[in-house]
């Protein structure tokens, strides 16, 4: 190999390993320089916390924080305190504006965040804290900490706020807050031992270019050039489709190249025996592929007609057991119509209960099974919202769950143009869905509002909410979300038959929620004469089966 060619290419690895090494030292230190200041902030986050409930001991729950403060035993034990906590630089204790009433150990550096951090605190209720920097010579020049560097010299406090509200005699907040407790803890050496880390890696740094500097020399010195130029040849040739090609080198020492090019020989005589291996399996994979075509095609169409027939058998199923169970529900209401004592009452109570949840079910499979098997027609038709709100809410079952439910109707005419009986369903799965995840005594809200050519129905509750991961799987079919009260009842169908049904009407529903907030469903109606003339929608609101 020449020197030029071996020094370029010694020159070339050098800089790329030398380069790479003082990244990885670079993003190592910036790092390490993260971590050791979050650790340092953590470390008097802690310090300082543990202030808070010793001065929750001292002050009284109710009155004026400076007159108990003027007591010389309460403040000599607050200040024996502070004294003790390690690295304390300063104490205030201000009103909820951001005014001091009580100083210990002077302060000055952190003074021109005293207002805006306390009315913060003060504002949002829970702690803030920030990390403060002053040069130890002026303590009045205190700033924002920039950031942690190998040749920072100033001093890093921690300045933490703690809003302190009144409390009762159990220890929960009652009042808003009455003062804000300022805590300043200098923090960890942090330069220090950064100082350190940047020493360490700067020789591992060198100690690894030097080392690499010398790896790649001792590498230059072997011969390379005419092994190279041999098998770039022989790659040519083997790029144009020539498996016979080989490469005959006459070197008396073992070394990488010989190596490689005897590899490279036994690759050529694979290729030629793999050509013709290959060429013979792409055929029997080909005639493999067409049977495999052939039958899955066969598959697919038996799975199609199994697959209807079951569909079939289930909706016949699920219709011949809706029959007995509205039997059994109007004969429950008979019955219950009559003279029975309250042991009956409750019997009968039990039994529409269980029979309503079993035909609402059924009701439920035989909707799914009818929108899978393909488009449903709607029968739509000019009606009057309300009559129909006032008949889903009758029909929800016991009193004590209609009367949770507000209706709020802002209305003019009061009709829209749809299929009554399927926005009946829409009403109930969403009502009934409120009910049961709103909780006993939290009410439900109906809400119909009339605007430009349409009416806009929301179904308000004030349950758990669901978590924003779930929303866009909330209308699938057959899908339960766990709650803190348990798995979700019901088969995950209710939402399902909603969307489903509003689809066939042309519309969309939409659902707002957060954990902790309730969750809120709308969706929309037209008016009559919107969509044609009046009672008849047209033919683009019809879903053809």
């Amino acid at each position: 190999m020449g020197l030029r060619l071996r020094s370029q290419m010694a020159f070339f690895l050098f800089t790329l390993f030398g380069s790479t090494i003082l990244l990885i030292t670079y993003f190592n230190v910036a790092l390490l320089a993260q971590t050791l200041e979050k650790q340092a902030e953590q470390e008097a986050l802690g310090g300082a916390a543990q202030v808070i409930p010793f001065l929750r001991e001292i002050l009284p729950e109710h009155g004026d924080p400076a007159q108990a403060l003027a007591s010389t035993e309460r403040a000599r034990r607050l200040n024996r305190y502070l004294a003790r906590v390690p690295r304390f630089h300063g104490f205030h204790l201000l009103t909820p504006e951001g005014v001091p009433f009580y100083r210990f150990s002077q302060t000055t550096q952190a003074e021109p965040i005293l207002g805006e951090m306390s009315r913060r605190a003060a504002g949002t209720g829970t702690p803030v804290w920030r990390l403060w920097s002053f040069e130890p010579q002026s303590p009045g020049t205190g700033h924002p900490f920039p950031g942690l560097g190998p040749f920072y010299r100033g001093i890093v406090t921690l300045e933490y706020f703690a809003p302190l509200p009144a409390r009762d005699e159990a220890g929960g907040e009652v009042g808003p807050t009455r003062m804000v407790a300022h805590v300043s803890l200098e923090t960890t050496p942090m330069v220090r031992r950064l100082q350190l880390i940047v020493v360490f890696n700067t020789v591992l740094a060198l100690l690894f270019v030097i080392t690499g500097f010398i790896a790649v020399n001792l590498w230059g010195e072997h011969a390379v050039n005419r092994p190279m130029t041999l098998l770039l040849a022989a790659q040519e040739r083997l790029g144009r489709g020539d498996y016979t090609t080989h490469v005959d080198l006459e070197i008396p020492s073992v070394n990488e190249m010989v190596v490689l090019t005897n590899s490279f020989n036994r690759m050529a005589r694979d290729l030629q025996q793999y050509q013709g291996a290959l060429e013979e399996k792409t055929r029997r994979l080909e005639e493999v592929n067409r049977q495999y075509r052939q039958l899955n095609e066969g598959l697919e169409q038996q799975v199609e007609e199994k697959t209807r027939e079951l569909r079939e058998y289930f909706s016949m199923l699920t219709h011949d057991l809706r029959i007995p169970l509205a039997a059994i529900q109007g004969y429950a209401d008979l019955l219950g119509r009559g003279p029975v004592n309250d042991r009956q009452a409750r019997c009968l109570r039990g039994i529409q209960s269980a029979n309503s949840s079993l035909l609402e079910l059924v009701r439920n499979l035989l909707d799914a099974v009818r929108f899978d098997a393909g488009p449903v027609e709607m029968v739509t038709e000019a009606f009057d919202l309300e009559d129909l709100v006032r008949e889903v809410v009758s029909n929800l079952g016991p009193s004590t769950s209609a009367s949770r439910i507000q209706v709020d109707l802002d209305l003019v005419d009061g009709r829209v143009v749809a299929d009554r009986t399927r926005i009946g369903r829409v009403l109930t799965n969403l009502l009934g869905n409120a009910l049961r995840y709103s909780g006993p005594g939290h009410p439900v809200l109906l809400r119909a509002v009339e605007k430009t050519g349409q009416v806009e129905i929301e179904v308000e509750d004030r349950g758990p909410g669901i978590p924003e991961e779930n929303l866009p799987h909330l209308f699938e079919k057959f899908r339960h979300f766990p709650t803190s009260e348990g798995p979700s009842p019901g088969l995950g169908l209710g939402l399902y038959i909603v969307r489903c049904i509003l689809e066939a009407h042309g519309r969309s529903i939409t659902v707002r929620s957060r954990p902790g907030e309730g969750t809120r469903f709308c969706f929309d109606l037209p008016l009559p004469g919107r969509t044609g003339p009046e009672g008849d929608p047209g033919p683009s609101a019809k879903a053809r089966d």
